[in-house]
């Protein structure tokens, strides 16, 4: 059984004062011991769907509730009392009208908006503008990252393990696996030790993937996967955000932060090179009788090297899945529409909505509030936001419908991403297709596999991580 089934399933009774504790939502506790932070960029990955005229990434609705939603309701689960939000200045006037006006939780919540889309800041380069900000080890989540994972399940784990990072890493299912080289990655690890060794995208390697001798003598276990991929959830010790601070080409958390720390475990000349005893001998207090007895019991070498990076591997059977992307965003809502039209039966049309009886709504389908669904018109694997209007014998099937969405009568959408505010005209046949914010379809107009939006000149960068 792998450490994250262990903690999730053990009878022993740690495991169940563990339970316990999490259950009792000992907020004070855990916000004392972590910091935790979203980081919400504005997802020029998902062009168009985070186009102006539409929404944030954090606010893009996932089964009906907006992103951001669900790493905050895992982060109250956690016993978080306040969390930082970070966010660029672009994103931060709709983000902060949906946390004043509609979110519904008890976590305090802090919006930081340290830098513009213009600025290309990292996911690192925004942790060294807020390091005065962060007191205490820290929690890095990222917004577009959906999981099932119970919290003490993490927080156990990189406690008993007493790392300098634990990263949580899963290997996607189905459409949402990356078939593209920049996304894929080489990741190395021993699993006896449950240590991150080796990260390096597959767009980086030529010809062929080059290992030093001196990671395989220190660990011969080594194991390469193409598989796993970076659930970008991570616990941080607090020096690292000065090493940080100190290492300005250090931008981004995947790209830089994760692989010279990789390298510092095995590379004795880069731990010195790059300063580590120093910040470790200032920053870090002596560890507790029971943490040495724990870290001594797992035959681990982490007394001879101040950088352990642990990796939990999330289990097949769990759900966990991110959407970085239009296809994984289109891939998770219908994940969650299946799974929510199961558990919530008649609910999953909402009480103001307006659905004709003579309308189907398929058992893996979701329509929002205040929305009205004419009769014939059949609704198919698919979400209806909130607000919306589908006319009569309108056929939608594997589609994410936002809000205030109009489509007139006897229009055909398959496999689309409609984003808010746009206007469908009848008959209009649209397959795979990604639709703008405020885009208006003409009538009886046809698309296959296309990108409709409203022509703005832009700048098409993609995100940092």
């Amino acid at each position: 059984m792998n450490s994250f089934a262990a903690l999730q399933e053990s009878d022993t009774p740690g495991a169940a004062l563990s339970r316990q504790r999490w259950n009792t939502n000992t907020t004070s506790a855990v916000s004392h011991e972590l910091t935790a932070i979203i980081m919400a960029g504005y997802g020029n990955s998902l062009y168009p769907l985070t186009e102006e005229s539409n929404l944030p990434k954090a606010l893009l609705p996932v089964a009906n509730r907006p992103m951001l939603w669900y790493p905050l309701q895992w982060c109250e689960k956690a016993g978080f009392g306040n969390v930082m939000v970070v966010c660029q200045t672009e994103a931060e006037d709709k983000i902060a009208a949906w946390l004043k006006n509609k979110y519904e939780g008890k976590i305090k919540v802090n919006l930081e908006a340290p830098s513009s889309a213009d600025e290309t800041a990292g996911t690192a380069d925004v942790l060294r503008i807020l390091k005065d900000k962060i007191k205490s080890d820290f929690v890095v989540l990222s917004t577009d990252q959906v999981m099932d994972m119970q919290p003490y399940a993490l927080l156990d784990f990189h406690r008993i393990h007493s790392p300098t990072i634990t990263s949580v890493f899963y290997t996607p299912a189905g459409d949402a696996a990356p078939k593209d080289a920049e996304n894929m990655m080489y990741v190395g690890y021993d699993d006896q030790k449950k240590r991150l060794l080796y990260v390096k995208a597959e767009a980086d390697v030529e010809d062929e993937l080059e290992v030093r001798m001196s990671l395989l003598w220190k660990y011969p276990r080594l194991r390469v996967s193409t598989k796993l991929q970076d659930a970008h959830v991570y616990i941080f010790k607090r020096w690292v955000l000065d090493l940080i601070a100190r290492n300005e080409k250090i931008s981004s958390i995947k790209g830089d932060l994760m692989p010279l720390l990789a390298k510092a475990q095995y590379q004795s000349l880069l731990v010195e090179k790059v300063g580590i005893p120093e910040l470790t001998r200032t920053n870090s207090p002596p560890l507790l009788p029971t943490q040495q007895n724990t870290t001594h019991s797992l035959g681990d070498d982490y007394a001879g090297n101040p950088i352990k990076i642990s990796l939990l591997v999330y289990p097949k059977n769990n759900f966990c899945a991110r959407a970085n992307t239009p296809a994984s965003y289109a891939e998770l809502n219908r994940h969650l529409a299946k799974q929510n039209g199961e558990t919530l039966g008649d609910a999953r049309i909402a009480g103001s909505a307006d659905v004709s009886p003579k309308a189907q709504v398929g058992a893996d389908s979701l329509v929002g509030e205040h929305s009205k669904v004419d009769e014939r018109t059949s609704l198919k694997r698919s979400i209806i936001g909130q607000h919306c209007v589908v006319g009569r014998n309108v056929k939608i099937s594997n589609s994410i419908i936002m809000d205030r969405v109009v489509i007139e009568d006897g229009a055909k959408i398959e496999g689309c991403t409609v984003c808010t505010n746009v206007r469908i005209g009848s008959k209009a046949q649209l397959t795979n297709c990604e639709v703008g914010g405020g885009f208006v379809v003409e009538e009886g107009f046809q698309a296959k596999g296309e990108k409709l939006v409203e022509f703005r000149d832009m700048d098409m960068d993609s995100d940092s991580d």
